[in-house]
């Protein structure tokens, strides 16, 4: 939900044994923003799917903290972030995945993507794998980059305005995360708000290739013990997991 106010902070904490869990965040908020969730699946076979959209323009600073903790076996996860950042704001999200000792058979997935708009938004995005049992399946994967070149150039040369366009590319990017919503009036209502706010976070953006990516601050994700299954954080697209009973 879109606030006014200069600072809006939020606490979520959500604890989930069998049955399926599915959350869903879109933030515009106030000028300095700190989002914290922290899920435990503690039941065998539980699942969850946490996805989250965050555009930010001006000098808004949001802050994302997320924490999921595999407590019990056999239960799965996907993580999807992405965000948006454009003029002077900054967007910082760190993201832990804990399996914990004898939590087998756990299958999680996270992946945070980020679009910069101007050259001087900044990006720091963190995922990350603490990995304590053995026969696991899991992965974590960020990305950092701005509006594709030869979408835009396409897009021109269909006769569409360079910022209508960039609104598009940028629609398109959010999509990913509005179309995981499993209930479509739920779906539909946060595809227009955030398609009536976009003209305002695109209007004024840079041109891509004017664009420098904060590479510092895209850290690599580190991962403990060295598993085999985590991937290399390369942001490498995620299996589909099955869906719950």
């Amino acid at each position: 939900m879109r606030r006014k106010s200069a600072f809006d902070p939020a606490h979520h904490r959500a604890h989930r044994t069998r049955r399926a869990w599915s959350w869903c965040r879109w933030n515009s908020a106030g000028l300095w923003s700190r989002h914290e969730l922290a899920i435990d699946l503690v039941g065998a076979r539980a699942n969850a799917k946490i996805t989250g959209l965050v555009a930010l323009q001006g000098r808004q600073h949001h802050d994302t903290q997320l924490s999921l903790t595999h407590a019990a076996g056999a239960a799965s996860s996907r993580t999807l972030w992405k965000a948006i950042a454009n003029a002077r704001s900054r967007s910082v999200f760190n993201g832990l995945i804990t399996v914990a000792p004898g939590a087998d058979q756990t299958e999680a997935h996270l992946k945070t993507s980020n679009l910069l708009l101007s050259p001087h938004a900044e990006i720091d995005t963190k995922p990350e794998l603490v990995i304590e049992a053995d026969e696991v399946v899991c992965s974590h994967g960020a990305t950092v980059g701005q509006l594709d070149d030869k979408a835009l150039f396409y897009l021109r040369s269909r006769g569409i305005p360079e910022v209508q366009a960039r609104q598009m590319l940028t629609l398109a990017f959010g999509g990913e995360v509005l179309s995981a919503v499993a209930d479509a009036t739920l779906r539909r209502a946060l595809s227009e708000r955030v398609d009536a706010h976009m003209p305002t976070y695109v209007g004024q953006s840079h041109p891509a290739e004017h664009c420098q990516t904060q590479v510092g601050a895209a850290r690599i994700p580190r991962q403990h013990r060295k598993h085999p299954s985590c991937l290399s954080g390369r942001g490498e697209a995620l299996p589909n997991l099955p869906e719950p009973p």
